[in-house]
C-alpha cells in the first residue's frame, strides 16, 4: 500500500501546546498547567467537577467525593504553582483514603472485550500492553484467541505467565519490535492520543503491514463528537460535554481529564494529547484502505472513566 505524501489532519486544531517531558519534573508542570488552563472556565469546571465526583463517590462514598472537592478547590483558583506544591500532600491523602484506582480494571476489560467479542480471535497483539494483563483476560475468556504478544514502549511489570503470552519493548512509540511477523486481531487501547498525529499515523501504517488480509486492528480511544449521540448518556454528561463550545474546547478539556491521574500517583504520560473526533477516526482509517465499524459507546458508567469510549474496527482491503 503506497502511503507516501499523506498528510495527517486532526480536525483542523493543532492540541494544548506543552512539549512532550520524559522527566516527570516537567511533566507535572505540564500537565497541572493544562489543568488550570481548562478549568479557570465555569462550565469546563462543573463538568469536570461532576463527572469525577460521580466516578469517585461510587467508589469510595463521601470519603472519594471529598478528594475530588479539595483537587478542584485549589484548581479553581487557576494558580498552577499552588495546585504544583499541594500535590504530594493530595497524593498522601488518596494513598490514607484507599480509594482504588478509578478505573476498575476487571470491569473495564469485560466492557472492552464485550464490545468487540465477534472480532477477536487467533495471534493477537497488544500495543501499548503495560502490564500485559489485558493480553492475560483476553486468553482466560476468549478460546478464539490463540495468543497474545503485548507491546510497549517501557516495561511496566510486564506479566508473562503462559506460554501464549509475550511482551516485547517497542523500539520507538512510532514503530514496533522486530520479528513480530502477522497477527490476525491487532489492539490500541487508548495509547494513540498520548502521540503527535504523524506518531498516530506511522504506528498504525506499522500496525496494518502487521496485519493477515483477513484480520482486525481494533482500536480503542477516547474520543468525542459534535452531532453524533453515543450509546450511553450518563447523567447527560456528553450533552454537557457538547456544549462546551466547539471542538477545540472539547479537545482541551480531555487533555485536561486525563491529567488527573497526577493527584493521586506518580504517573507519567507524553503532552500534548491529540484527539480526534469520532468521524476523524474512520476517515483515517478509511483513507488507508480499510473498511471500518465504529461504535460511539459515549462515556462509562459505573466509575470507568471521564471520557467518551470510541470503538474502530478496521478490516483492510487487499
Amino acid at each position: 500500500m503506497d502511503r507516501a505524501g499523506r498528510e495527517e489532519q486532526v480536525d483542523g486544531h493543532q492540541p494544548i501546546p506543552f512539549p512532550c517531558s520524559p522527566h516527570n519534573t516537567a511533566f507535572l508542570s505540564e500537565a497541572v498547567d493544562a489543568f488550570c488552563k481548562t478549568f479557570t472556565d465555569v462550565v469546563a469546571t462543573d463538568l469536570g467537577y461532576d463527572l469525577l465526583v460521580t466516578n469517585y463517590s461510587r467508589r469510595a462514598g463521601m470519603v472519594g467525593a471529598r478528594f475530588v472537592d479539595a483537587v478542584f478547590g485549589i484548581a479553581r483558583q487557576g494558580d498552577p504553582d499552588s495546585l504544583l506544591a499541594a500535590i504530594p500532600k493530595m497524593r498522601s491523602y488518596y494513598r490514607e483514603l484507599k480509594i482504588g484506582p478509578l478505573l476498575s480494571p476487571l470491569a473495564y476489560r469485560e466492557l472492552q472485550a464485550g464490545l468487540v467479542s465477534d472480532d477477536l480471535g487467533g495471534r493477537t497483539f497488544d500495543i501499548g500492553a503495560g502490564d500485559n494483563s489485558f493480553g492475560q483476560y483476553l486468553l482466560r475468556t476468549y478460546p478464539r484467541v490463540t495468543s497474545v504478544i503485548g507491546t510497549d514502549v517501557q516495561v511496566d511489570h510486564a506479566c508473562v505467565t503462559e506460554r501464549r503470552l509475550d511482551f516485547r519493548l517497542q523500539p520507538r512509540p512510532d514503530s514496533l519490535p522486530r520479528d513480530l511477523g502477522i497477527a490476525d486481531t491487532i489492539l490500541m487501547k487508548h495509547s494513540l492520543h498520548h502521540m503527535l498525529g504523524q506518531v498516530q499515523d506511522s504506528l498504525i501504517n506499522t500496525c496494518l503491514d502487521h496485519l493477515s488480509d483477513s484480520g482486525r486492528l481494533i482500536i480503542f480511544e477516547d474520543t468525542y463528537s459534535l452531532d453524533s449521540k453515543p450509546l450511553i448518556d450518563q447523567d447527560g454528561f456528553h450533552s454537557r460535554l457538547q456544549g462546551l463550545g466547539g471542538a477545540a474546547r472539547i479537545r482541551d478539556f480531555l487533555t485536561s481529564m486525563d491529567a488527573w491521574p497526577i493527584f493521586t500517583r506518580d504517573k507519567q504520560m507524553s503532552f500534548p494529547g491529540t484527539y480526534r473526533d469520532t468521524r476523524a477516526w474512520k476517515d483515517l482509517l478509511m483513507a488507508k484502505g480499510c473498511v471500518v465499524k465504529s461504535i460511539f459507546y459515549g462515556i462509562p458508567a459505573e466509575g470507568y472513566g471521564a471520557a467518551p469510549l470510541g470503538v474502530y474496527i478496521a478490516r483492510p482491503v487487499r
